[in-house]
């Protein structure tokens, strides 16, 4: 197997968004196809961590108990979420970054081989625990507001 790095995930996903919003019809259907034999992969190295988004109408005073709008949970971090753009633009990739066991680490590499990324150079630690970002998205405004665990 060949790969390629791309060190610089921000301008890698700044330039793929320019082109998502520019060029729709450039986008390829997503396929999970096979790799031919010595054909290059871009390896994404870095960080993987599960982002919990919940979404409220407005920011909940401190002390205070309140409803979201919706949740989800995604697969994110920088390296990650551009194995994602690069998939979705049906270029080969992989993700090389840590993980620990358990069933956060179940989620996210369920959701890389979903997304046809390669997940095989994921360096499994033997304790600890996956990061997690719980972010909080004010739709009246806009804002975001994160915390994150072990980032």
């Amino acid at each position: 197997m060949h790969l390629e790095c791309f060190a610089d995930t921000a301008a890698l996903q700044v330039t793929v968004q320019f082109v998502f919003l520019h060029s729709p019809d450039l986008r390829p259907a997503h396929t999970n196809r096979k790799m031919a034999m010595g054909e290059k992969r871009i390896l994404c190295i870095g960080l993987v961590c599960l982002d919990i988004i919940s979404v409220v109408d407005k920011y909940p005073e401190e002390d205070s108990d309140t409803r979201c709008l919706s949740q989800r949970w995604q697969r994110g971090g920088n390296a990650s979420n551009s194995c994602t753009v690069l998939s979705l633009l049906g270029a080969p990739c992989a993700f090389m970054g840590s993980l620990a066991p358990g069933h956060i680490a179940d989620y996210i590499i369920s959701d890389f081989r979903k997304r046809d990324i390669d997940a095989s150079n994921v360096i499994w630690q033997s304790w600890g625990d996956t990061p997690c970002a719980c972010c909080l998205v004010n739709v009246t405004n806009g804002s975001r507001t994160v915390t994150l665990y072990d980032t």
